[in-house]
This record gives structure tokens, C-alpha cells and sequence, in this order.
């Protein structure tokens, strides 16, 4: 029998779904052997196969055809002359997913045995296996090489030393852009960051600055300023001008990182910036500000964890011989607020013991994930025997107390 003439039996709406049964075998690498079924025949459908068969009438609902039955009245011997006759090649679309899953499992474990001695960076590649590398590149796997290439020499040079995230995407790719929020390089780069740093970027905007600033990334200049109040700079520089203004005025002044990206304005130390501190809740500047006023000792304020600009503030003052006196909330959050900063030069903890925390008696009960930093065994101990917080409203006097001179 001639491709045509197969063709024309097979394309007909009465005869059609057997040559679409045999081209969804094809594709699903399955047998084209035994028994075809269509269900809800339609009187057409039936009458079409009872005369290609050369039988009697039939009747019902369902039609079963044995593939060897049919090959043998139409004289043909392989039934893919019937899918060539109708849709020409057909490709084995199970051997396609085959294919296609070997070249991504492929890339995956080239990435992976570069992390042998990195947990975090071994437990980002192991989560890619959810194909959200495979959805970044559109199921391209050349498209998700080049991405995880680039991923891979942005994670391998961490930390930085505050480059900006448009300036780190311009210098690993050329494009300014290219790590920003809607850029696949993006979500691919916060889930790695989700494992170094512990911060979950996707989840909301403040996420993604913490996960960036973690390793030494800055996402913009401009916002999460650090709120300070009665600091003040050497008389030489404009920033002095600045703050003088402000300490006049008796108000605190938010400083953004771009402000303080000039030459160390604290060079040389003022003498009433040898002791600066820092709290974590803007109430207290806001107090300190209303009750103790130009008295009050130079304060710093990172409202929640430090951002890139507070890093900033603190790395110029640790650079110009500060001593930084570090507070925050009693509570496992506070504890590693605290720890990220001590690693700055210069950093001492700040009525963060035991004495104060049994003191000011809290009620509100410890959340999360529990938090022993070496420096705070005694605290932290302390802390899961009572599990209460204490926020560092309940013991502003004693803050004011040390920040008033």
C-alpha cells in the first residue's frame, strides 16, 4: 500500500484517532504492538472501522483494535507506515526528556564537585535539582550553563569589600543589570545566598538587601541610611559641616552610604568620638535625643540589622581608633546582631550580660531559632532557662544612664 493511500484512510475523521494512538506511542517510546481502545465511539468512528476491517456491523460505545489484525488486512508490515504517512517523523519525545535530563543532571554535578569542602555552597547546588535552574533558562541547558557559570565565579570571589550590586553585575557580566530583581541570574544567585547566609532574598525586598549585605554587597547607595545622633567628624570636612548643623539642632541625621563614601571623615578622631554607641531600636535615639540632648554620648542606630551603610559608619569609626559599644534586644535576633559586628575592630559588647537581662524581668516568650555566640554562653543560657525576651525599650534608663555626660 502507498503512503497515499494510507494517508487517505488514515486522515479521515472516522479513522484519524487510530493514526494519533500509534503517533502517541512513537513520541512515549512505548510498543506499537497489541490493542488500541477509543472511548465514546462516534457512530461515524464505528461505521469508518467496520468497513476498513470488512465486518459486519457493530455496535456500543467502545472501539478495540488489535494493531496485528490491522497491519495484516491492510497488508502492511510496520505500523510507523502509518504515523510517517500522517505526520511525517515523529520525534521520540521520552528519548527528548531523557536526553534533556542527562545534560541537566550533567551541569549540576560538574557544579557540585566543586563544592566538596563548602556545606552551603553543596546544599545550593543539591536544591537546583527542583528545576529552578532549568525554568531560569527556559529548558535551555546552554542557556543554564552560561548562568551557573556566572553564579559559580560570583559565589567562589565572596565576600566583597562593599562593591555595589549593579557594579558587581557589570564587572562579572557586562551588564549593570544583570543581577537585579526580574534578571534570572537573580533568584538563582539569592538561593545561594539563602544558604550562605541564612537569609531567605525572594521572601521580600529587606531579605534580599540582608542577604547581599551579608557578604559584602551593597544593593543601592541611597537606601537603609544609618540614624545617627551627636556624632561628630574632623573639622576639616564637609561632613562635619553636616553634622554640626544637626547637633545645633538637637536632631538625629540619617547618613546614607553614598554620604559616607568619601575619604575617612573621622580622620583624625574628635575627641568626643573616642566611645560611640550602638543600639538597635530608633526609640532610643528618639529618647536620648529628647531627654539627654546635646549631653548624650554619639549614637548610632541600626533599626533591625545592619544594613550596608551602618557597616560603613562602623568600619570608618573602627578605622580611626573608635571604641564601638554594641547593644541590641535580648533576643536570639539581638544576640547575632551583636555577633556579626563584634568582628569589627574596635567592637565591645554593651550591658549585653546576664545582670541586665535578669533585671528588667520579661514577659514576651523567646522565638525562633536559639543563638550561643561564644562571647554570650553565660546570656544565652540564661536566656533559654527564663525564655523571655527583653527589648531594649524596657531598660532605657539604664542606656541613658551610660549615654549621658
Amino acid at each position: 500500500m502507498t503512503i497515499d493511500a494510507i494517508r487517505q484512510i488514515f486522515c479521515s475523521p472516522g479513522l484519524s484517532w487510530i493514526a494519533e494512538r500509534l503517533r502517541a506511542r512513537v513520541q512515549r517510546d512505548q510498543s506499537l504492538t497489541g490493542s488500541l481502545t477509543l472511548t465514546n465511539a462516534t457512530a461515524e468512528q464505528r461505521s469508518e472501522l467496520d468497513s476498513l476491517l470488512g465486518r459486519r456491523p457493530t455496535r456500543g460505545n467502545t472501539l478495540n483494535l488489535g494493531v496485528e489484525s490491522l497491519l495484516e488486512t491492510l497488508g502492511i508490515n510496520d505500523p510507523t507506515q502509518i504515523v510517517q504517512a500522517c505526520f511525517g517523523d515523529v520525534e521520540n519525545l521520552r528519548a527528548q526528556r531523557d536526553e534533556s535530563a542527562a545534560k541537566w543532571n550533567g551541569i549540576v554535578s560538574e557544579a557540585r564537585e566543586q563544592f566538596v569542602d563548602d556545606p552551603s555552597g553543596a546544599a545550593w547546588i543539591d536544591s537546583l535539582n527542583d528545576g529552578l535552574l532549568k525554568r531560569l533558562a527556559h529548558s535551555d541547558p546552554a542557556v543554564g550553563r552560561q548562568l551557573l557559570a556566572v553564579a559559580l565565579k560570583v559565589w567562589k570571589r565572596m565576600p566583597y569589600n562593599q562593591v555595589t550590586l549593579a557594579e558587581l553585575a557589570a564587572k562579572m557580566t557586562g551588564d549593570t543589570h544583570a543581577f537585579d530583581r526580574g534578571q534570572p541570574l537573580s533568584p538563582l544567585l539569592l538561593r545561594g545566598l539563602k544558604f550562605r547566609t541564612g537569609h531567605d532574598g525572594p521572601k521580600s525586598a529587606e531579605l534580599r538587601r540582608q542577604a547581599w549585605d551579608a557578604v559584602g554587597v551593597v544593593i543601592d547607595r541611597i537606601s537603609a541610611p544609618a540614624l545617627t545622633f551627636n556624632l561628630w567628624s574632623s573639622p576639616a570636612t564637609d561632613v562635619e559641616g553636616i553634622l554640626k548643623g544637626f547637633r545645633s539642632l538637637i536632631q538625629p541625621v540619617y547618613l546614607t552610604y553614598q554620604f559616607l563614601s568619601v575619604d575617612n571623615p573621622f580622620l583624625p578622631l574628635p575627641l568626643e568620638m573616642k566611645r560611640v554607641f550602638v543600639v538597635e531600636n530608633p526609640v532610643v535615639v528618639e529618647v536620648a535625643a529628647a531627654q539627654l540632648g546635646p549631653r548624650c554620648a554619639p549614637l548610632i542606630c541600626s533599626e533591625g540589622q545592619p544594613a550596608s551603610a551602618v557597616k560603613k559608619l562602623l568600619g570608618l569609626l573602627s578605622r580611626a581608633g573608635a571604641e564601638i559599644n554594641l547593644h541590641a534586644d535580648f533576643d536570639w535576633r539581638g544576640l547575632s546582631f551583636v555577633d556579626q559586628l563584634l568582628g569589627i575592630a574596635g567592637t565591645v559588647p554593651w550591658r549585653m550580660d546576664v545582670e541586665t537581662y535578669r533585671a528588667a524581668s520579661g514577659t514576651v516568650p523567646l522565638s525562633g531559632q536559639s543563638f550561643e555566640p561564644g562571647w554570650a554562653n553565660a546570656l544565652s543560657t540564661a536566656m533559654k532557662k527564663y525564655g523571655t525576651a527583653v527589648y531594649e525599650e524596657q531598660i532605657l534608663p539604664q542606656l541613658l544612664e551610660d549615654l549621658s555626660f
